[in-house]
């Protein structure tokens, strides 16, 4: 009786759609993270860094830490991730016309890409983290970076707002119709839900180095209710949308969760001791 009771409950509109979108959440987070990793590593080895890639994070040793190199790493190299944005995005508008779970990777990987740039400024306003980093090997003044921080906030909100087009056409892979009513639901069901589940997992994820970095890198992902602050406002005003699809579809990818699985193991074993460069 149990078990049918939470087979019931999974199999619920609300909930296929929340761990769909949680599932490509994953899979978008370690497509950004590690890629715009490997590029600060590779700017690292290139001024003379012995670099080591883990899945926690990654560490440069054994060089001249000069203000140069380490603006170069930390603000440069943390600004590939608006590279991946930019591609992510266009692929996504490409595609977002077909209706396609898998549409929703390419749209999380342009929100979480901008948030790990974006995010790492408003980390970096009050922490020695990422670009801030950078922000303090130009001994850039608290205020200068209070001013900066504040306008990427501001940034954060307007993408938001901006992408709740987006967010609500990706609905047409569940929805022959969206009565507009019912978008502010769609938009908790298909990013804040698995914004918050998304975070908490890949927090998770990085057990026993869960800290390593003060949990600051996990505080930059945490400036994504920026972007769902955006995406709410004025969301009562959306449109009702009609679809190709003829009826609603409401099913869980049980491959994307697979490939979220061999991923995860993959990136677990094969980094654990790390990976030299």
């Amino acid at each position: 009786m149990i078990s049918k009771r939470i087979i019931e409950n999974l199999n619920k509109p609300r909930n296929i759609i929340i761990g769909n979108s949680t599932v490509y959440f994953l899979l978008a987070c370690f497509f950004v993270i590690i890629s715009c990793n490997l590029f600060q590593m590779l700017l690292g080895v290139f001024v003379g860094f012995d670099a080591r890639l883990y899945y926690f994070g990654y560490i440069l040793s054994n060089s001249n830490w000069s203000d140069s190199n380490i603006f170069m790493i930390f603000f440069f190299g943390n600004s590939f991730s608006i590279l991946t944005a930019i591609v992510s995005e266009k692929i996504f508008r490409r595609k977002r016309k077909h209706p396609s779970r898998a549409n929703m990777f390419f749209l999380w990987v342009y929100i979480i890409s901008l948030v790990w740039f974006l995010g790492n400024i408003i980390i970096g306003v009050f922490f020695n983290f990422g670009i801030g980093v950078a922000f303090r090997s130009i001994e850039m003044p608290f205020i200068a970076r209070l001013i900066i921080g504040a306008v990427a906030v501001t940034i954060m909100f307007f993408i938001g707002n901006l992408t709740r087009k987006s967010v609500i056409i990706s609905s047409n892979a569940y929805y022959a119709k969206l009565p507009k009513e019912d978008a502010s639901n769609f938009i908790r069901n298909q990013i804040l839900w698995p914004s918050i589940i998304g975070i908490i997992l890949y927090t998770l994820f990085k057990f026993p180095n869960m800290s390593k970095f003060n949990f600051l890198d996990m505080a930059v992902l945490c400036c994504i209710a920026f972007i769902i602050l955006g995406l709410f406002y004025n969301s009562k005003k959306t449109k009702t949308l009609t679809f190709k699809r003829l009826e609603n579809k409401f099913t869980f990818s049980k491959t994307s969760l697979a490939i979220l699985l061999i991923v995860a193991i993959f990136i677990r074993l094969f980094l654990a001791q790390g990976l030299s460069f």
